[in-house]
């Protein structure tokens, strides 16, 4: 019995004078944003960049969660994302956890949370379907175009 009450009170202690009480939230497929990018430097176009993708690039996945922590008072513990490819359907799944400490004085800026991962090489010449949650957008390969970007 000793030994339970001597190890829950440090718990106590650590949390309340070490680091701080906090809650470890999970964000399945809550992404705001995903952005698709092929290997090679985007050319501009007046204003814009534009982008070729073709036949058989490898596509940088960029997941970005508009949660806002601040320094001192959270952290990512998990960040990830995974592309799965069946026929011409690229879905994307992303998984984020926050930690947030309770209370305590936060400094006021934000932080944001990004994950990151990539296709398979695209080794045919077709059109792709990028499926993210319920959003979805239709891409050519071989193509140039704007950043291919989804948002929830």
């Amino acid at each position: 019995m000793y030994d339970r009450v001597v190890k829950r009170s440090c718990v106590l202690w650590c949390c309340i004078s070490v680091v701080g009480c906090g809650t470890v939230t999970d964000y399945e497929n809550d992404a705001t944003r995903i952005c698709l990018t092929p290997p090679r430097t985007a050319v501009m176009q007046g204003a814009e960049p534009v982008y070729a993708y073709e036949q058989g690039d490898v596509l940088m996945v960029r997941a970005d969660l508009d949660v806002c922590y601040a320094t001192g008072c959270g952290e990512v513990q998990d960040a990830s994302c995974d592309v799965e490819v069946v026929d011409s359907t690229i879905r994307i799944t992303t998984r984020f956890s926050i930690w947030q400490r309770e209370g305590g004085n936060c400094k006021s800026d934000c932080r944001y949370a990004e994950a990151s991962c990539q296709t398979p090489a695209l080794t045919e010449q077709k059109s792709y379907n990028v499926e993210f949650g319920e959003a979805s957008v239709v891409f050519d390969v071989p193509s140039t175009r704007a950043q291919l970007c989804l948002r929830q």
